[in-house]
């Protein structure tokens, strides 16, 4: 498997709004991609993020084997705890990637263009009481695709078992060589994915 790693911010509100590695299957340059990435941590204080910059760049800015070679999607995963900014503004994605798009672009749209070749899945971290309004935002526009993470200590674990389970592994297998209580929060978290794909 090789895994890029990325960076979500703000287009409206931070200097760094995205930035991405390259796929690696070394773990030595995930290691300098991922301490690499840039944490501005300014936060725009509307409760939005621009998680759509990722779908952007995987749609219109990568190209995967997996899909090309053998028509099997690859795995986008998204990780926060904020709803995404509902547009893309052409003079931000210019500014941002260089494109010249035209026109303003609605995460629905380019979240359906990913979507052809990946998977798309967002793990909602939760975290405060906003968090029962945001998933339900988050269930309407990508269903089982959105998982709720109660321990974000759990990420690695939950992005492995899904990946598992969409290509097919049962979810109880997959669990098993986790201590117990990683094993209960991964499972909690992923029973919509493995019921959705059995």
């Amino acid at each position: 498997a090789h895994v890029m790693f990325a960076g979500v911010g703000d287009h409206l509100s931070d200097r760094a709004p995205f930035q991405a590695g390259q796929f690696e299957a070394g773990t030595k340059e995930l290691d300098l991609w991922l301490t690499k990435i840039y944490l501005e941590g300014n936060g725009g204080g509307h409760g939005m993020e621009s998680y759509s910059l990722a779908w952007y760049f995987a749609a219109r800015h990568t190209s995967i084997d997996c899909f090309e070679k053998r028509e099997e999607k690859g795995f986008l995963f998204t990780i926060g705890d904020e709803w995404v900014h509902p547009v893309l503004e052409a003079a931000k994605i210019e500014a941002i990637f260089g494109d010249k798009i035209g026109q303003d672009i609605s995460m629905e749209s380019i979240l359906q263009e990913v979507q052809r070749m990946y998977h798309v899945i967002h793990l909602h971290v939760v975290h405060d009481s906003m968090s029962d309004q945001v998933s339900a935002k988050w269930k309407k526009l990508l269903g089982q695709n959105l998982i709720m993470v109660e321990d974000y200590n759990n990420i690695a674990e939950i992005i492995a078992s899904t990946v598992a389970v969409i290509r097919g592994s049962d979810l109880e297998h997959v669990v098993k060589g986790f201590d117990a209580s990683t094993a209960k929060s991964v499972s909690n978290a992923l029973v919509k994915i493995s019921s959705a794909v059995s």
